[in-house]
């Protein structure tokens, strides 16, 4: 299985996924209101300098005041405190790090820095002296600094040219909105969510793009032709079956979800979130991967490293990570395990620190939290065998699989969709089922069953 990106869109969802010679690499999200915010730059209005915490809480026009800490401020006098930075009903431009914890919005940064598929652009951060891209900022007239986000750039110069001209554009307009308005609003909205959600899932190569959903096609199709050249003639509308269920996604996300990830060997790893940290243990399962206990506890430990680097990226684990492996005595064994989790970790985007493992076999990594936990875009709660749905991602799991259903029936009969109260409650206060009908052509029958747990809903034939 080659890199490649798959678009799947379902009623009130698409659904971006990564994917490698290992599998499921990554996966975004696009729903109704909601979005991942991380990268977005808005106008802010100061609602609220906390000394206590040294920090403000700014309005963005999202529901939550975003959160804005000291060391976030761009100010020159780096040892003042937040109450000589901002003051109370100041509108400034910031930028979103990513969701807060808590009841916190938003996390700010007034450290605005534009991503595009090459280069980075840090319009407030005074320029270096003159280096290889200093062409590029001088060219398109970019303010501050312009640095490559990629080891090795695109073999083709024009390439780079296009993505400096981009963010020059980029900036001028978020420059014009802001002169244009002191409301608190989001004004990098420039791009279409969809091509927002993959940005941040291209690298240096142009990757295939396999999209299932017409209208996602046409938003992609238009972007390419634009600002991707390289990846136009990779975009390529799929018509088959599932697109997902063919290529293994739905596997891997199910995988992803839940406590238990099955190794080749027959161990397994057991993740468990918790309030302060995320603990994994690494079982062998009762299975015999070496001649003695020594070797065995080697071959496993080394074949859930594999897993375990996949599992945290996907689930965009973060903060504190507890990992137990199977105990190790001989120094050589410890080593090998650290050098190769390190190694792997170096290759990530992600800030991940981490100790040598120590005798006793519990590693522990800290985690720069960037993105919502993908856990929070399906489940309530995670702790059972079984996981709880939360009750919109139940709806739309069904709603997809009856879309499912619809495909493979010639006679694109209306589906009886049997559901859990709460499943039938929210179908009825959204526009889910009116979507699904524009999609389908054909309403589905919904039956409310009292007797089905919360989360719960099957698809059958009318």
């Amino acid at each position: 299985m080659s890199n490649r990106l798959l678009v799947s869109g379902s009623t009130g969802e698409i659904r971006i996924a990564r994917v490698d010679d290992g599998g499921l690499a990554d996966i975004a999200l696009l729903r109704g209101q909601r979005q991942d915010l991380a990268g977005r730059v808005f106008i802010g209005r100061v609602q609220r300098v906390v000394p206590a915490l040294d920090a403000a809480f700014v309005h963005v026009g999202q529901e939550a005041d975003g959160f804005l800490t000291a060391s976030a401020v761009r100010n020159e006098a780096a040892k003042q405190g937040i109450n000589r930075r901002v003051h109370e009903g100041e509108v400034m431009l910031v930028q979103a790090l990513g969701p807060g914890s808590g009841d916190k919005g938003l996390r700010l940064t007034t450290q605005i820095s534009l991503r595009g598929r090459f280069l980075g652009l840090q319009p407030f951060t005074p320029p270096r002296e003159e280096d290889a891209l200093a062409p590029l900022r001088h060219r398109f007239d970019l303010p501050g600094t312009l640095t490559p986000l990629t080891k090795a750039p695109p073999e083709e110069a024009a390439l780079l040219r296009l993505d400096a001209e981009n963010l020059g554009q980029r900036w001028a307009a978020i420059e014009q909105r802001r002169n244009e308005t002191d409301l608190a609003e989001l004004l990098d909205e420039g791009e279409p969510d969809l091509v927002h959600a993959i940005r941040p899932m291209l690298g240096a190569d142009a990757l295939p793009i396999v999209v299932d959903d017409a209208e996602s096609f046409a938003i992609l199709h238009g972007w390419c032709s634009v600002q991707a050249p390289d990846i136009a003639a990779l975009l390529a509308r799929h018509s088959g079956p599932d697109l997902f269920e063919s290529s293994g996604v739905e596997t891997d996300l199910a995988t992803a979800l839940a406590r238990i990830v099955p190794l080749p060997g027959g161990g397994r790893l057991i993740i468990e979130p918790t309030e302060g940290l995320v603990s994994v243990d690494v079982d062998s399962g009762g299975g015999t991967a070496g001649p003695d206990r020594r070797s065995n506890a080697r071959s496993v430990n080394m074949e859930a490293l594999t897993a375990l680097v996949r599992q945290i990226r996907l689930r965009r684990l973060a903060g504190l990570i507890a990992v137990d492996f199977i105990h190790m005595r001989h120094p050589s064994d410890r080593k090998a395990v650290t050098e190769k989790l390190e190694a792997a970790f170096a290759q990530d985007e992600v800030t991940t620190r981490m100790a040598p493992v120590p005798a006793f076999g519990l590693a522990v990594l800290n985690r720069q939290r960037v993105r919502e936990p993908l856990a929070s875009w399906f489940l309530q709660s995670q702790a059972d065998a079984t996981p709880v749905w939360q009750i919109e991602a139940a709806a739309l799991r069904l709603l997809r699989d009856a879309e499912r259903a619809i495909r493979n029936d010639r006679a694109r009969r209306a589906p009886v969709l049997r559901v859990s109260t709460a499943v039938a409650a929210h179908l009825s206060q959204s526009d889910l089922l009116k979507t699904f009908e524009a999609r389908t052509g054909v309403l589905p029958d919904v039956r409310t069953d009292a007797t089905m747990a919360a989360d719960a809903g099957e698809t059958s034939a009318s």
